[in-house]
């Protein structure tokens, strides 16, 4: 048997084969005999009405097939299928062909099989895609992030031998497969390629088979690019009988309208299936659809509708067999009162010829006229919260086989009554109709639950084919599937899973464990595939799985490398670990540099670019020589790397061997920060052995130990309170204290003059005093011998005070210091040849500096501080004694700012990666600077618990400003005081001005991870925004639980006289509402007290109370739809005085409430009774 007919139903095969007798014929209802003629193609046209028409046209046809079988005679070939003549005509060979028609049935047997894709791909593929799209999408380097996976893919790619005959014209070809691992609802049909470019284009004869017969199935999209391919004599589309029509953003009625002026008259006149996506159809859908589609019998909308077009395509077709709404929203159904809605029973009248219907929602069959239910053949079921599945009889239902059910029944609920005739179900999960996603989560057998699958499959012993849409589980947690649907294979012989990605090993696995094996999958609808397993015959032990593991034990014998003693030659051990010290920091500079001409074409092609081997080639070419990522597998970015990318690639040298392990650990490993955990040192297996720089030096730190002392020649960043203990390291080379915090005047200048004084005898090169003490007149403290060793330091020429240069003879280097209000330009020493700087303007200093030639430009530590590399280059390409410039950046750059790296001045080398400063222990630094300052806020405490006075709040606030960040961790020894303060009423200018903004720097400081800081703030936020004011929280509202105490407040304050404050204080709680989701249970009661007659807060609470009801809609509509009364009196009260100020809010207002009104028709069969009447009076108001 061919796979067709594994994926095909066998009771269509049967009828399409079958040789009836007139005799059987006349035992078949009317029904079935139209569907044979529909399945042979026979043409029925409205004169055939009887069921003696149908029975003579089936009886000709089959005594016309017999006549031509008989007449099937031997010929010769005439060019093979090329020969458009008669089918007798010879050629000299003499071999035994066949006639056409024989040729016909295998071009059609051959066309219909290449829909199915046995593909399996494996898992590793699969995660290579995902990392590759993540990582490109991520990082925005599309192009070079495919091109750096695409090696790994393509070998994870299956072979030749392993892919289906469709894929395997894709290789012969050089196609790249359409494989889908995300969750992408768009998918192609790679077997279309091979219909048209190879098949059609045989010969003429080929030509007009495909483009009639057998290349019918048409996905379009409605354009005029569309229509202009069409109307062309060579496109394929010539007789479609199947239609799926995407949407259209650019145009609505370009389909289904009645322009003539299109060829959808022509075209469509054969179609007989159709699935609408987009939005397509007009209010005259019942004159115009059946002029273009006269033969339609089967429709599927996949998209919003109104109910009148449901009613019209019920009613305006008379050989429409199928009418398929799943996925259908009902747009303005008017459920309520004497507003038009679908009306099935009335609408399926005796003698229609509809045996398929599956609706959206609940639906009584049994409703309908018996003689409509007897023709029913496929029905789809809803549980109703007060009456349950409707049950199916076998009496009323005599040939209904197939049953589409959604989930959503609780345990305790009445299974239905399903007839013995149903062999076919398809389960689809409760949320993918609604919400519009292809997969929901399979609850975990191991967990309880209060609904269950539809029901138990075992209870269905005539169940053979089981479908599953729109469960995520359904192809990972087959285990799952046994206990939630209670599925038992020695029941069901077939599982369809429709899923939106390629099928992997692991999955076709997972099944075979369950008894199940993989047969293939077809794409359905432009969306799915449709992944099709069958239950293994455990008498037939010779299965052919798809999946076969072939392991072939190939014993190729491992090749022994031997070394001539003789002939080899050992490099002596100096020159061995000078290799590796130049290899070592070789391995920090990124050199994937690329030229203009190569990204320009990166640039223009995109992913075309995976086509063009040589570019592939000069890519890898130029990964291959960088040090750092010529052994990387995974995606990165060019010339952007982190010190762990930089530390991976060079630790893979302490592999080499046991000696070149030690000479690393004690040489080169040797930087620290007391932001690490770092492991034990004295661990054989920690590379960590020395430590030589240190990065925010803690004395207490416990990985740096007194033998470290003599070792150690850097330290960056240290913490101020332990600068003391500086020149106990006696090798010090570099002191760094740019980044060290410092509060205004903390580090008094005594205390600075005392570090440079005690540097005596350090062997130090570079010193780096921060911004606020790198003033002349410490440089002048500085011992003689340290101002000969020194070779750069760091220099504020904002403060206009004269350096001294001339007394540092070996100074090469300077760090300037610049202010954007202003600075005075220097004439530099002609030994100074390199200049570091964090501000651009310092670019001023080089024209009259000729000496310079080297130029850096570092971050400063902003978040927002980024450097654009060409705007410095541009700026530095006139200065042409600069000849090196280094720039430091955050960001990678992207694919179009690499391309401008090199300018026509500068060419760029590599690029180096450097540690970061530990920002982080600014946090621990100003805890510990807070020491000192904890008694003068103890001061300031006890004035505010003696007096609340103006004068008190003034210091108060003045320290707030000052000193929020040391004083984050101790807020809370301020908190109460000052919500003291509040209570008994200040001034509101100062507490507008004053208290809350500090209180706000506070937080900011807080979100580093402070917790402490929140909750305290919190306190004093509810007592100012009950009393005084509203402030703008967007940026941090969602950070304070504070919402419930605000509204607790409130409504007990009720002999306050400030009544605009509370209406502020409402404003502000819808703010934090709708930016912290855990105070959504304050809802209800914040609805209370709107509408508020605010003039200027009236957009605000507009805005909020939209964006609220659209992100937690079930709280605002309350559990009963209780709160659908007040949210209609807020949303009128706004709209009747926002109409004519402003548009915007008032068509936002409205939204709102069509939002709600098409949430109640969406959910009506859930609402209770009693609720309905009061709710239909809502519903009618615009």
């Amino acid at each position: 048997m061919s796979k067709r007919k594994e994926i095909e139903n066998d009771k269509d095969d049967e009828q399409r084969e079958k040789q009836y007798t007139k005799e059987e014929l006349e035992r078949l209802y009317k029904q079935d005999l139209y569907e044979i003629c529909l399945k042979r193609k026979i043409g029925v046209g409205e004169a055939i009405t009887t069921i003696d028409d149908l029975i003579k046209r089936i009886l000709e046809q089959q005594q016309q097939q017999q006549q031509e079988e008989e007449e099937i005679t031997t010929t010769t070939i005439a060019n093979t299928i090329n020969d458009d003549d008669d089918d007798d005509k010879t050629l000299e060979y003499g071999y035994t062909l066949l006639p056409w028609r024989i040729i016909k049935r295998i071009l059609v047997l051959v066309y219909n099989d290449s829909n199915i894709c046995t593909c399996v791909y494996s898992d590793r593929l699969k995660d290579l895609v995902l990392e590759r799209d993540e990582y490109a999408l991520k990082k925005g380097v599309r192009t070079f992030t495919y091109i750096q996976m695409q090696p790994q893919i393509k070998q994870q790619s299956p072979s030749r031998q392993d892919m289906c005959p469709t894929h395997q014209y894709y290789y012969d070809m050089g196609y790249t497969p359409s494989i889908n691992f995300g969750n992408t609802s768009n998918q192609k049909d790679d077997s279309k390629r091979w219909k048209r470019e190879s098949l059609a284009l045989v010969s003429k004869r080929v030509f007009e088979l495909v483009s009639t017969t057998l290349y019918t199935d048409i996905v379009m999209r409605p354009t005029e690019e569309m229509w202009n391919h069409i109307n062309n004599k060579y496109c394929i589309v010539k007789r479609p009988t199947t239609l799926t029509v995407l949407d259209n953003p650019h145009s609505t009625n370009y389909l289904m309208s009645d322009d003539q002026t299109k060829p959808s008259r022509d075209l469509f006149s054969q179609v007989q299936k159709i699935n609408i996506k987009g939005k397509y159809l007009t209010k005259s859908v019942d004159k115009i659809i059946p002029k273009l589609l006269p033969n339609l019998t089967s429709i599927i909308l996949d998209r919003k509708v109104k109910p009148p077009v449901v009613n019209a395509l019920l009613t305006s077709f008379n050989n429409l067999t199928s009418i398929t709404l799943s996925k259908t929203f009902f747009s303005n159904k008017h459920l309520f009162g004497d507003g038009p809605k679908v009306k099935y029973a009335t609408l399926l009248q005796p003698g229609t010829s509809i045996t398929k219907i599956v609706l959206p929602t609940h639906f009584d069959w049994n409703t309908l006229d018996a003689r409509v239910k007897m023709n029913l053949r496929v029905v789809s079921v809803h549980h109703h919260y007060e009456t349950g599945y409707p049950e199916l009889k076998q009496e009323d239902f005599p040939q209904l086989e197939h049953i589409h059910i959604e989930e959503g029944a609780k345990k305790k609920s009445k299974q239905p009554v399903v007839p013995e005739t149903v062999w076919k179900f398809t389960l689809i999960a409760n949320n993918y109709r609604k919400q519009g996603t292809w997969f929901t989560n399979m609850p975990d057998a191991s967990e309880t639950h209060d609904t269950q699958g539809p029901w138990p499959i075992t209870n269905m012993p005539h169940a053979k084919v089981l479908r599953f849409k729109g469960y995520k589980y359904a192809l990972t947690k087959n285990h799952h599937m046994k206990n939630y649907f209670g599925l038992d294979q020695s029941i069901i012989s077939k599982i369809i899973v429709y899923s939106p990605n390629d099928i992997v090993d692991s999955q076709v696995t997972r099944f075979k464990e369950i008894g199940f094996q993989y047969t293939g999958s077809t794409l359905k609808g432009h969306s799915l595939k449709k992944l099709s397993f069958k239950l293994i015959d455990k008498n037939n032990n010779n299965s052919n799985s798809i999946l076969e593991s072939n392991n072939n034990n190939n014993n190729n014998s491992i090749l022994d490398s031997s070394y001539n003693n003789g002939n080899s030659r050992i490099f002596p051990n100096y020159i061995i670990r000078k290799i590796i010290g130049m290899v070592w920091y070789a391995r920090n500079r990124c050199t994937c540099i690329y030229g203009k001409d190569y990204l320009y074409r990166i640039e223009q092609q995109g992913l075309k670019s995976l086509e063009d081997q040589e570019m592939i080639e000069q890519y890898f070419q130029v990964k291959n020589q960088c040090a750092v990522h010529f052994s990387t597998t995974k995606p990165f970015t060019p010339l952007y790397h982190t010190m762990v990318e930089s530390n991976r690639s060079r630790l893979q040298l302490t592999l080499i061997s046991k000696d070149i392990f030690e000479y690393i650990a004690f040489n080169f490993f040797n930087n620290i920060s007391s932001s690490y955990i770092y492991p034990p040192r004295n661990s054989k297996y920690s590379v960590l052995k020395t430590i030589q720089s240190i990065t925010c030096f803690n004395a207490e730190q416990p990985q740096v130990q007194p033998a470290d002392r003599n070792n150690v020649t850097r330290i960056i960043a240290p913490l101020i309170s332990y600068c003391e203990s500086i020149p106990m390291f006696r090798s010090l080379s570099v002191l760094d204290m740019r980044d060290t915090v410092f509060a205004y005047g903390h580090w008094r200048a005594s205390e600075v003059l005392r570090l440079c004084s005690s540097l005596n005898g350090l062997p130090i090169t570079k010193l780096y005093l921060s911004s606020i003490h790198n003033g002349p007149e410490n440089y002048a403290a500085l011992p003689n011998n340290v101002k000969q060793s020194l070779r750069s330091i760091s220099v504020n020429f904002s403060l206009k005070k004269p350096y001294r240069l001339d007394e540092y003879p070996n100074l090469t280097s300077l760090d300037i210091t610049v202010s954007s209000l202003g600075f005075t330009l220097f004439q530099l020493p002609n030994t100074i040849t390199k200049i570091i700087s964090k501000r651009e303007r310092t670019i001023e200093f080089l024209p009259l500096n000729t000496s310079v030639a080297t130029f850096k430009l570092y971050a400063d530590g902003k978040i927002n501080d980024d450097k654009n590399p060409i705007d410095i280059l541009k700026q530095l390409s006139p200065i042409k004694h600069v000849t090196t410039a280094i720039v430091q950046i955050k960001s990678p750059p992207s694919e179009s700012r690499l391309s401008f790296l090199n300018g026509p001045d500068f060419n760029l080398c590599a690029s180096v990666s450097k540690p970061p400063t530990c920002f982080e222990e600014k946090v621990i630094q100003l805890a510990i600077m807070i020491l000192s300052l904890q008694k003068y806020f103890r001061m300031i405490i006890n004035i505010l618990k003696r007096q609340q006075d103006e004068r008190s709040l003034h210091m108060l606030v003045y320290i707030l400003v000052t000193y929020y960040e040391p004083l984050a961790p101790f807020i809370h020894c301020l908190i109460q005081p000052l919500c003291k303060c509040l209570e008994m009423g200040v001034n509101t200018i100062i507490v507008s001005d004053e208290i809350l903004p500090a209180c706000m720097k506070l937080c900011n400081q807080a979100l580093e991870g402070i917790d402490k800081t929140i909750e305290e703030f919190g306190k004093v936020l509810d007592s100012v925004i009950i009393k005084y004011f509203n402030v703008d929280l967007q940026d941090t509202a969602r950070f304070f639980d504070i919402g419930t105490t605000i509204i607790r407040t409130m409504e007990n304050d009720t002999s306050t006289s400030e009544d605009s404050g509370k209406k502020e204080a409402i404003s502000s709680i819808g703010k934090i509402i709708r930016y912290a989701n855990n105070t959504i249970d304050i809802i209800p009661r914040w609805l209370n007290h709107l509408p508020i007659p605010y003039m200027y807060r009236r957009e605000t609470v507009i805005e909020d109370l939209c964006a609220i009801v659209n992100l937690y809609t079930n709280q605002c509509l309350g559990k009963d739809y209780q709160h659908v009364a007040q949210l209609y009196k807020i949303i009128d009260h706004y709209k009747q005085r926002t109409v004519k100020k402003s548009h915007i809010h008032f068509e936002l207002l409205d939204q709102t409430w069509t939002f709600i009104k098409d949430t109640l028709e969406s959910n009506w069969d859930t609402i209770p009774s009693d609720q309905r009447d009061s709710l239909s009076y809502y519903y009618k108001q615009q």
